[in-house]
């Protein structure tokens, strides 16, 4: 949406091919305009850039990408756990630093993690240790119930350690079974997962993680 912006201000207009490509990237950022993160911006620069990027139906183009993104075949579970990742040094109340890596992936078809999320748990635990974090956490986003407004069953988080469990259950407080936990309505890694994440952290100090516990 800002590169299509600064072309409207530069009073220039892209070609059919890079007004597919900003198209394409602002429908899956905003999860086909569904996400609490759309503005009208964003809208409106789907309704510009669709006849310039030759779509004649931004919600059947939509889909058409999610289907494409959903197939993960021949990708590993570090693959997506290395697709959409950031860290985040979050400040606990004494000042030290709680590093977290959060990881996320929207998906049409997200029964293909969870029907393998003993092996996502296990490249977790890995990653962790090799990324020397605090928290490692991995949100299943179901972007087509997502898209089609629902509120109810779009996320689940991955659950690699008895650190990652507790404070998911103090900041998220969803029903969670034994590796994972119904995050629902949050889908958004941005607004969503994360701020609460740093207040809370913030409010505590790292003694409350089980690892860190005198015994």
């Amino acid at each position: 949406t800002i590169v299509y912006a600064n072309f409207v201000k530069a009073d220039k207009v892209p070609d059919w091919q890079t007004a597919r490509c900003l198209l394409s990237a602002v429908l899956s950022d905003t999860v086909g305009l569904s996400s609490v993160t759309t503005t009208p911006v964003d809208r409106l620069a789907v309704a510009m850039l669709s006849p310039l990027a030759d779509v004649t139906d931004w919600q059947a183009y939509y889909y058409n990408m999610g289907v494409a993104a959903s197939n993960i075949s021949g990708l590993s579970p570090r693959d997506i756990l290395e697709t959409d990742a950031k860290f985040y040094d979050l400040k606990w109340a004494d000042g030290t630093v709680c590093a977290v890596y959060w990881a996320t992936f929207q998906t049409f078809s997200p029964q293909d993690i969870m029907t393998n999320q003993a092996s996502y748990i296990q490249t977790m635990r890995t990653m962790k240790d090799e990324l020397h974090v605090d928290l490692l956490f991995f949100s299943v986003v179901d972007s087509f119930r997502l898209w089609q407004g629902e509120t109810t069953a779009i996320s689940n988080l991955l659950i690699q350690g008895p650190d990652e469990a507790y404070v998911a259950r103090e900041v998220y407080a969803g029903p969670m079974a034994l590796l994972n936990m119904d995050t629902s309505p949050r889908a958004s890694r941005k607004s969503e997962f994360i701020p609460p994440l740093d207040t809370f952290i913030g409010e505590n100090t790292p003694d409350i993680l089980p690892s860190n516990r005198r015994v």
